[in-house]
């Protein structure tokens, strides 16, 4: 049985209809997020980087100040994109993961040691709205990269 649900002559409402398509269509970005993830796992060497586990892992960046995106979130993005981010990657375990954040100081999305928080890098001129010429040109460069050129 496809997406489409069985409505009994007479009982079809676009409403229902409508829903249907839209969970149809999650469940197809669903398969295809699962798919593109397991691609990068793949990728990453499928096994944690500390311990060769090969549950709940999770993509991590080695250093968070090189980091130009986040790859679950850019999952969709081409390869060409995603490839040179990836480089940047390995892949952790839960709990490893968490210990590396923990000691880096990166917990709940926001870092509380603010590595990042130097002249000349994008996130200076993003976040904080430095438009010295150093920040200026360091945001220029990962625009360029960010968008594959």
């Amino acid at each position: 049985m496809g997406c489409a649900p069985a409505f009994q002559a007479g009982q079809r409402s676009s409403s229902l209809l409508s829903r249907s398509k839209f969970w149809c269509s999650m469940a197809s970005t669903m398969v295809e997020y699962r798919n593109r993830m397991n691609q990068i796992f793949i990728h990453l060497g499928g096994k944690c980087a500390k311990c060769d586990a090969t549950e709940d892992l999770q993509v991590d960046h080695k250093n968070h100040e090189y980091k130009s995106f986040t790859i679950a979130s850019n999952w969709s993005r081409s390869w060409k994109v995603l490839l040179p981010e990836l480089e940047k990657c390995q892949l952790l375990c839960k709990q490893h993961h968490l210990q590396k954040t923990l000691e880096e100081g990166s917990l709940a999305k926001g870092w509380t040691t603010q590595p990042q928080n130097k002249h000349g890098t994008a996130w200076m001129y993003s976040k904080y709205g430095c438009r010295c010429v150093a920040c200026k040109a360091a945001k220029k460069q990962a625009s360029k990269k960010k968008n594959g050129a």
